[in-house]
């Protein structure tokens, strides 16, 4: 379906801190690649450092209602010194440039927090982590997709910037 599955140890090759839910190589790389009008690394860096600070609100609502406007409507920059500002979209969400977007689905997506957590399955688009999954196996650990989301809500405590630009969460288990 256009998702590339990258396993631990891939995804340790981008060198991704732990503190942060961003590949932001990923993330600069589609941006220089879905905006024409972008064409330096520091230029795409510039318009993470603007994600980021949307990410870094300390009301944890607010600071996702931000990063999901800025996902969809894209940041207004000034790119060059003297010029008007453009708008720097982080997603290809246009059907004919969709395939210009890093789609990766990955398993034990680590983010330190107050405390590390470690998600089952993180998928992420342009290395923005967006959709969460916690599945529980009933029959080995007596514990059902309940238990996952009760998981969830502990990762939102104690490693809140992981999800604030999450879109939605997956709880499971073999049945439900």
């Amino acid at each position: 379906l256009g998702w590339t599955y990258r396993d631990e140890g891939e995804m340790a090759g981008y060198n991704r801190p732990l503190i942060d839910p961003l590949v932001e190589r990923l993330l600069i790389d589609a941006i220089i690649r879905i905006n024409p009008s972008v064409d330096t690394e520091a230029q795409s860096k510039q318009a993470v450092q603007v994600l980021r600070r949307a990410m870094g609100h300390p009301d944890r609502l607010e600071a996702n209602r931000d990063t999901l406007s800025l996902l969809r409507e894209g940041a207004t920059l000034v790119l060059n010194p003297g010029e008007t500002a453009t708008t720097v979209q982080f997603i290809a969400s246009e059907p004919h440039r969709q395939h210009l977007n890093d789609f990766t689905a990955t398993n034990q997506y680590r983010v330190q927090g107050v405390r590390q957590c470690r998600d089952d399955t993180v998928l992420l688009i342009n290395g923005i982590p967006l959709v969460v999954a916690e599945y529980k196996s009933h029959l080995t650990s007596g514990k059902d997709w309940r238990e996952a989301i009760r998981q969830l809500h502990r990762y939102q405590r104690e490693a809140p910037l992981m999800l604030t630009p999450n879109v939605f969460c997956v709880a499971a288990d073999e049945h439900e």
